[in-house]
């Protein structure tokens, strides 16, 4: 998978990112990862 975005892309999504990783900082935080998710190993 190759992924090509701009750094003015990279720099919005962390941006707008930001205030969840502040808020969630220092919690715990469970990802299930499966199902279509897991169609090429």
């Amino acid at each position: 998978m190759d992924n090509h975005f701009s750094n003015a892309e990279r720099a919005e999504v962390l941006t707008q990112a930001l205030p969840y990783i502040k808020k969630h900082t220092n919690k715990i935080v469970v990802i299930k990862y499966g199902g279509n998710a897991m169609i090429n190993e």
